[in-house]
């Protein structure tokens, strides 16, 4: 959120969490609970931004494939909502010690996929999307990349069976299609969370 959003809410959190050294008069007293209880009140109509559907998990009773699709796209598309409207310039900023940023976390989870189901599970040799922010990256391309990336790891899915297991994998134990849809629908599912805050800090937008 913007500089004096942050202040103000920091202002807000000492209200609601520090007592008094000392007793208050009734009058103060009051003040005080009125004070918290606006807050308070104020922040429960304000948790989900109007401006960004708060859309919900697809529930369904379908087969374990399909469960597995169904909420890894829909954490797919939740992590490009989250970044929807942002600017480059606040794309690239950190508002964490780890220095993640919204940029990063797209081009990563690009590479990801890639990774797990293009490179490891069929094989393939297909180049590798690199999740290292370069100079030159823009959003919009970075969620363009991310989103043929998609249609590529849905191609190798429609023909595969969740027991194939992975054609390459290194020194590790084996896993099959299975663990790998389940790891990257957790990965997603961890890094939109992380999304949900840095875009929260940057400008106060929430959402789903």
């Amino acid at each position: 959120m913007p500089e004096q959003g942050l202040l103000t809410r920091m202002s807000e959190d000492l209200v609601l969490a520090t007592e008094p050294k000392a007793a208050l008069c009734p009058r103060c007293e009051s003040g005080l609970r009125a004070r918290r209880e606006k807050i308070a009140n104020r922040r429960a109509r304000s948790f989900y931004d109007p401006g960004v559907p708060d859309q919900k998990p697809p529930r369904l009773l379908g087969g374990e494939r399909e469960t597995l699709l169904a909420l890894l796209r829909y954490q797919r598309e939740s992590l490009v909502r989250k970044v929807a409207g942002v600017d480059d310039v606040a794309a690239r900023r950190s508002t964490v010690d780890s220095g993640t940023t919204l940029l990063w976390l797209v081009k990563h989870l690009a590479k990801a996929e890639a990774l797990w189901v293009v490179h490891r599970f069929a094989g393939l040799d297909d180049p590798l999307p690199d999740d290292a922010v370069a100079p030159g990256d823009t959003l919009v391309a970075a969620v363009a990349a991310y989103r043929a990336t998609w249609a590529q790891v849905d191609q190798v899915l429609a023909v595969a069976d969740l027991d194939e297991p992975c054609r390459r994998t290194g020194d590790e134990a084996p896993v099959n299609l299975r663990w790998v849809l389940a790891h990257l629908l957790e990965e997603t599912a961890r890094h939109a969370g992380h999304a949900d805050i840095l875009r929260e800090l940057i400008d106060g937008t929430t959402g789903r």
